[in-house]
């Protein structure tokens, strides 16, 4: 693992980049996009098992979030997937075919990633989603945790024209993996449902429950270890 910094404008992001072994297969590139407040390093293990198989992997702190600079309460989400692409085009150019890997409130930014930047596969672990007026405004993110209104928006069944989300993946050609926490308090079971909807090509897509798994696995190595296997062996799959 080499540590790395990235930046975007005056902000300065932590990064960790994971090279396989000289004179391996290459199996192109996964970006990891952790959830509101957590870190890399919860995909750290993932991202050296990937490496191990032959695949770049790069993971980095959310703006605010781990070592990375930034107040979470003054940035708007457009500045958080503006450091999405600024980690997506650094491991680009190392790769040009790159999967994402995203949880909660990562996986909806790379849901929107998805139709900005060219794509191979695509992993959403518990995906969150907001309403498409929410991503410019300037303040503290609605998150479920503080707000307890947005799971309840979640809870209404959308189809794919109703977020930017959900727009992008309805156009997405590559494979994708939905992932859903069965005893998940943030993410409601319709929002899973409505990201599932909205993949056009079903024989593309694969959906998988973690039984009596919660939001977080912050804590919960089995479920850890579970959903690690699950994203190993689905990217080795379609690489």
């Amino acid at each position: 693992m080499e540590r790395i910094d990235l930046y975007l404008e005056n902000i300065k992001l932590a990064g960790a980049l994971f090279k396989p072994a000289a004179g391996g297969k290459n199996r192109g590139a996964v970006l990891f996009i952790h959830g509101w407040k957590s870190k890399q390093d919860r995909f750290y293990q993932l991202a050296q098992n990937l490496s191990d198989k032959g695949f770049t992997c790069l993971t980095f702190d959310l703006p605010g979030h781990g070592e990375s600079e930034g107040n979470p309460d003054s940035l708007s989400i457009a500045i958080y997937f503006k450091a999405v692409t600024v980690a997506y085009d650094f491991l680009a150019a190392q790769s040009k075919m790159v999967s994402i890997v995203g949880s909660s409130f990562g996986s909806y930014l790379a849901a929107i990633l998805i139709s900005k930047r060219p794509i191979k596969n695509l992993i959403l672990r518990t995906p969150s989603n907001y309403p498409d007026e929410e991503f410019s405004r300037v303040g503290k993110i609605r998150t479920a945790t503080d707000y307890p209104d947005v799971v309840e928006w979640r809870k209404q069944k959308f189809d794919y024209s109703a977020t930017e989300s959900l727009r992008s993946v309805h156009q997405f050609n590559g494979h994708i993996l939905i992932v859903e926490s069965e005893k998940d308090e943030m993410v409601p079971h319709q929002t899973v449902e409505n990201y599932l909807n909205a993949v056009p090509d079903k024989t593309k897509l694969t959906y998988y429950l973690m039984k009596d798994a919660p939001h977080s696995l912050t804590g919960y190595p089995a479920f850890i270890q579970e959903f690690n296997k699950l994203a190993t062996d689905w990217l080795s799959k379609h690489s």
